[in-house]
Protein backbone atom coordinates (compact mmCIF):
# COMPACT_ATOMS: atom_id res chain seq x y z
CA UNK A 1 0.00 0.00 0.00
CA UNK A 2 1.42 3.46 -0.77
CA UNK A 3 0.65 6.86 0.70
CA UNK A 4 0.52 9.53 -1.38
CA UNK A 5 0.88 12.57 0.13
CA UNK A 6 -2.16 15.07 0.09
CA UNK A 7 -2.14 18.75 0.32
CA UNK A 8 -5.23 20.21 1.75
CA UNK A 9 -5.89 23.73 0.77
CA UNK A 10 -8.09 25.63 3.07
CA UNK A 11 -10.34 28.19 1.25
CA UNK A 12 -9.89 31.65 2.26
CA UNK A 13 -12.36 34.39 1.44
CA UNK A 14 -10.54 35.59 -2.03
CA UNK A 15 -11.85 32.22 -3.04
CA UNK A 16 -15.67 32.89 -3.10
CA UNK A 17 -17.56 35.65 -4.58
CA UNK A 18 -20.59 36.65 -4.28
CA UNK A 19 -23.53 37.62 -6.22
CA UNK A 20 -26.65 40.11 -5.33
CA UNK A 21 -29.84 40.18 -7.00
CA UNK A 22 -30.77 43.76 -8.06
CA UNK A 23 -33.67 44.21 -5.52
CA UNK A 24 -31.20 42.86 -2.53
CA UNK A 25 -28.91 45.65 -3.73
CA UNK A 26 -31.62 48.46 -4.13
CA UNK A 27 -32.48 47.10 -0.78
CA UNK A 28 -28.59 47.74 0.73
CA UNK A 29 -28.72 50.84 -0.93
CA UNK A 30 -32.37 52.45 0.45
CA UNK A 31 -30.93 51.46 3.96
CA UNK A 32 -27.11 53.48 3.22
CA UNK A 33 -29.14 56.18 2.35
CA UNK A 34 -31.47 56.51 4.83
CA UNK A 35 -28.81 55.70 7.27
CA UNK A 36 -26.74 58.41 5.80
CA UNK A 37 -29.73 61.09 6.20
CA UNK A 38 -30.12 60.13 9.80
CA UNK A 39 -26.35 61.12 10.43
CA UNK A 40 -27.17 64.24 8.55
CA UNK A 41 -30.26 65.38 10.79
CA UNK A 42 -28.17 64.00 13.62
CA UNK A 43 -25.27 66.53 12.69
CA UNK A 44 -27.72 69.46 12.21
CA UNK A 45 -29.41 68.56 15.56
CA UNK A 46 -25.86 68.79 17.60
CA UNK A 47 -24.85 71.67 15.63
CA UNK A 48 -28.20 73.67 17.00
CA UNK A 49 -27.36 72.01 20.52
CA UNK A 50 -24.39 73.78 20.30
CA UNK A 51 -26.25 77.15 19.34
CA UNK A 52 -28.23 76.52 22.46
CA UNK A 53 -25.20 76.15 24.93
CA UNK A 54 -23.61 79.02 23.60
CA UNK A 55 -27.05 81.04 23.88
CA UNK A 56 -27.77 79.29 26.94
CA UNK A 57 -31.33 78.52 25.55
CA UNK A 58 -32.43 75.64 27.81
CA UNK A 59 -35.32 74.92 25.89
CA UNK A 60 -33.83 74.89 22.45
CA UNK A 61 -31.06 72.42 24.37
CA UNK A 62 -33.50 70.29 25.98
CA UNK A 63 -36.01 70.39 22.36
CA UNK A 64 -32.65 69.50 19.96
CA UNK A 65 -31.49 66.55 22.17
CA UNK A 66 -35.09 65.29 22.47
CA UNK A 67 -35.15 65.46 18.39
CA UNK A 68 -31.97 63.79 18.28
CA UNK A 69 -32.13 61.27 20.60
CA UNK A 70 -35.24 59.87 18.10
CA UNK A 71 -32.58 59.45 15.12
CA UNK A 72 -31.70 55.73 14.91
CA UNK A 73 -27.83 56.13 14.88
CA UNK A 74 -26.75 52.91 13.36
CA UNK A 75 -28.92 50.78 10.82
CA UNK A 76 -26.21 49.54 9.13
CA UNK A 77 -25.39 46.16 10.11
CA UNK A 78 -21.72 45.73 11.07
CA UNK A 79 -21.19 43.57 7.51
CA UNK A 80 -22.66 45.85 4.89
CA UNK A 81 -20.62 49.06 6.58
CA UNK A 82 -17.54 48.48 4.59
CA UNK A 83 -20.16 49.08 1.41
CA UNK A 84 -19.74 52.42 -0.71
CA UNK A 85 -21.81 55.23 0.80
CA UNK A 86 -22.03 54.19 4.42
CA UNK A 87 -21.74 57.05 6.32
CA UNK A 88 -19.52 57.17 9.29
CA UNK A 89 -20.29 56.68 12.84
CA UNK A 90 -20.69 59.71 14.57
CA UNK A 91 -17.60 60.24 16.51
CA UNK A 92 -17.66 59.88 20.48
CA UNK A 93 -16.21 63.53 20.68
CA UNK A 94 -19.17 64.75 18.58
CA UNK A 95 -21.55 63.29 20.99
CA UNK A 96 -19.61 63.89 24.93
CA UNK A 97 -19.46 67.53 25.29
CA UNK A 98 -22.62 68.22 24.10
CA UNK A 99 -24.80 65.37 25.62
CA UNK A 100 -23.17 65.34 28.86
CA UNK A 101 -25.17 68.07 29.97
CA UNK A 102 -28.22 66.41 29.11
CA UNK A 103 -29.23 65.13 32.72
CA UNK A 104 -28.48 69.06 34.16
CA UNK A 105 -30.20 70.52 31.63
CA UNK A 106 -33.44 68.77 32.32
CA UNK A 107 -33.01 69.52 36.02
CA UNK A 108 -32.54 73.17 34.95
CA UNK A 109 -35.52 73.07 32.54
CA UNK A 110 -37.97 71.32 35.28
CA UNK A 111 -36.68 74.08 38.30
CA UNK A 112 -37.49 76.69 35.48
CA UNK A 113 -40.76 75.32 34.65
CA UNK A 114 -41.58 74.88 38.11
CA UNK A 115 -44.58 77.71 38.89
CA UNK A 116 -43.90 76.89 42.72
CA UNK A 117 -40.74 78.67 42.69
Amino acid sequence: MSCTNLKHNKPTITDTTTTRTIEYQHEINTLLARDSENKHWARIYLHEIDAAIINDDIHAYVFFVGEFEKIPLEIVPHHLRSEPGYAGELSALELHFRLRWFEQAILLYKQQSDPTK
